[in-house]
């Protein structure tokens, strides 16, 4: 498994990373965690997404080294890690990404299924508030607060579902605060569309960036958002299992 931590492509959130990774350690699974590119001009797309290809090429280079099952590889991220993900499920057979990544796909491992928590879906074209954190998000994906509508366009997971896209397992929370669920509803309904394997949850509560939902990776004050949200690892779980 292949992990991306959030963190609006100018940080990366530590609750998702090493914990994520011990969980499912503990669950059987190899876990690498992506330190994508951010908080310069390489964070920019498509840089992140492309340095996930590369860590899927190298994943499959040393697979024997490593004990890597290739058949069974999966990538999953959190909120602008989740974007991460999402951009490589819907073009990761793209030609010209592979070709920018610097890898062919004889390197590259068939990714089983990806896994979506609170994942930016895409933005508008303006920061719609002062908050300085979707500021610097605008800054370091698209090098501008005022990116052009074929700038927003490219990457919204929305606009980017085919035939081809891999089966996903997606959940976010009712009160989010910082992302609109309604736009990962909106991608879970686009996915239907297509007929793509997807399965979805959305628990009432669960804020956003409670990672596992414990004690381990959030803060004690949201100990009341912990149930049910914090059961989604074990569905995800099990949802892998199903592929």
């Amino acid at each position: 498994m292949v992990i991306c931590p959030g963190g609006a492509y100018f940080k990366l959130a530590h609750r998702e990373s090493e914990p994520i990774a011990l969980h499912y350690s503990g669950e059987g699974f190899h876990s690498f965690i992506l330190r994508y590119p951010i908080d310069n001009h390489k964070s920019q797309y498509p840089y992140p997404v492309l340095s996930l290809f590369q860590a899927l090429a190298l994943i499959r280079k040393h697979s024997d080294e490593w004990f890597v099952d290739v058949s069974r590889i999966y990538v999953m991220g959190f909120s602008a890690g989740g974007h991460v993900a999402g951009l490589y499920a819907n073009l990761w057979n793209d030609p010209s990404l592979i070709a920018k990544a610097g890898v062919v796909n004889e390197d590259l491992p068939k990714v089983k299924g990806v896994i979506l928590a609170y994942p930016l879906v895409g933005t508008t074209n303006r920061p719609s508030s002062e908050w300085n954190d979707e500021r610097k998000l605008f800054q370091c994906l698209y090098g501008t607060e005022t990116p052009s509508q074929d700038q927003v366009s490219a990457v919204t997971l929305s606009n980017l579902v085919n035939a081809e896209t891999l089966p996903q397992f997606i959940w976010c929370a009712a009160d989010d605060p910082v992302l609109n669920s309604a736009d990962t509803v909106s991608y879970v309904l686009r996915l239907q569309e297509e007929k793509r394997n997807v399965e979805f949850h959305m628990f009432k509560k669960g804020s956003h960036g409670l990672a596992l939902g414990d004690y381990a990776t959030a803060d004690p004050e949201d100990a009341n958002l912990f149930r049910p949200m914090s059961l989604w690892p074990q569905l995800a779980a099990n949802w892998m299992k199903t592929l």
